[in-house]
């Protein structure tokens, strides 16, 4: 890591100042091979200007390996309505082991103030040399009404080769006393023979008052062919404010 030469270029656009609308594109190059090259383009939309705060971190740990498969490429754009304690923070972790295994771990927290309607959008792209059996679209949208708080998330992972190896992940939060609904999502998912990953699942969380917080989970796991296809998928809820209410 230490021989990585990391040169980072940005360019900041802000179009019409009322509506302030922020560009940011980056692009970092790592010696000592030109194909690993990390592009990270993201844009800031933020309504009343002054107080919109938006709070971003991550980290991105490559190993050295076949440095082809080093490259990552995601954008996703926040849009923020009334944003006086709308803090938004999301951080997330990737990692890529060598190769075939391409193990990746994703974590992120959203934490909302309580305000009227706030939309964020988020969409990214993960596109892993090789691309013929390891390119990764997510994209996924939240949207929170007033009070109601009902956060919709939907992604869709597609590989190649597409026939065989398709995952749809979609999900659906509805909570109803919203005060000091955090919640805290976290999963992995590891997947060895990538020409049979075919895994579809849905999930719904319905929280209904307070102290019951009841929990409805289904899912459906669908894979073609062979129990070698080995698809982990960990993930931990944890809500407040009552402690007892954990799900794992």
């Amino acid at each position: 890591m230490s021989s990585y030469d990391t040169s980072c270029s940005f360019i900041f656009v802000k179009e019409p100042v009322s509506s302030d609308v922020t560009t940011y594109s980056f692009l970092f190059v790592k010696e000592p091979v030109s194909s690993d090259v990390t592009t990270y383009s993201f844009v800031f939309v933020k309504e009343p200007v002054s107080s919109g705060a938006t709070t971003c971190c991550f980290v991105f740990l490559k190993e050295l390996a076949p440095v082809s498969s080093n490259a990552t490429a995601f954008s996703f754009v926040f849009v923020k309505e009334p944003v006086s304690s709308d803090v938004t923070t999301c951080s997330f972790f990737f990692l890529k082991e060598v190769m075939s295994s391409y193990a990746t771990s994703c974590s992120f927290v959203f934490v909302k103030a309580p305000l009227s309607a706030e939309a964020t959008t988020l969409s990214f792209v993960f596109v892993k040399e090789p691309v013929s059996s390891n390119a990764t679209i997510c994209s996924f949208d939240f949207v929170k009404e007033p009070v109601s708080d009902a956060t919709t998330c939907s992604f869709v992972f597609l590989k190649w080769p597409v026939s065989s190896e398709a995952t749809t992940l979609s999900f659906d939060f509805v909570k109803d006393v919203v005060s000091s609904n955090a919640t805290t999502l976290s999963f992995d998912f590891v997947k060895d023979v990538v020409s049979f990953n075919a895994t579809t699942w849905s999930f719904v969380f319905v929280k209904e008052v307070m102290f019951s917080y009841a929990t409805s989970c289904s899912l459906i796991f669908a894979r073609e062919a062979v129990s070698s296809d080995a698809t982990t998928c960990s993930f931990v809820f944890v809500k407040e404010p009552v402690s007892f209410d954990a799900t794992t």
